[in-house]
């Protein structure tokens, strides 16, 4: 027996986590997606998981090249993952515009709160969506304002005493 998969959804959407834009490279061609679905998997040797949909660019771009880069946007960068989640956007102008450098061939965004850079080590494709395993090479760590966040269909950031939303709306105010 399954859960209904709009309850399923709704309690998702109470989860908050952080904001990545992941990206990859193929035969230089760049794409990427915004992500919330990203954690640590072990810190020796340093690997994280990734969750992406079957159907996009980003895992086949990913899955061929066995290589990809998650960019963790602070705060000020709530437009980029507007921009990377919208289907209607054309990636190449989005890569085209400022912020944006190679790293080994991995288009990796500038201040953002943190960059992994990842090989592919291994896949797991389950219904719609496959988890990427990525062994970390490289982290670079910037001094940017804080990670943005989301939860509950709205952007946010911690605050120095309650979960402050970028636009405006309070989701959650603590004592």
């Amino acid at each position: 027996m399954s859960c209904d998969a709009n309850d399923f959804r709704l309690g998702m959407r109470r989860l908050a986590a952080g904001v990545t834009v992941i990206t990859s490279c193929l035969e230089q061609e760049r794409t990427g997606m915004t992500a919330t679905a990203v954690c640590s998997l072990s810190a020796t040797p340093p690997r994280l998981l990734a969750c992406v949909n079957l159907r996009g660019a980003t895992y086949r771009f990913a899955s061929a090249s066995r290589r990809m880069a998650v960019n963790v946007l602070s705060l000020h960068q709530e437009q980029v993952a507007r921009d990377f989640s919208s289907a209607e956007k054309c990636l190449g102008q989005l890569f085209a515009g400022d912020g944006w450098r190679d790293a080994g061939g991995l288009p990796v965004l500038d201040n953002a709160a943190a960059v992994f850079e990842c090989s592919v080590e291994q896949i797991l494709a389950m219904d719609t969506h496959a988890v990427l395993i990525g062994s970390v090479v490289r982290v670079h760590i910037s001094d940017a304002a804080a990670p943005l966040l989301y939860a509950d269909g709205a952007y946010a950031a911690l605050g120095s005493s309650s979960f402050v939303s970028t636009n405006d709306r309070v989701i959650r105010r603590t004592a």
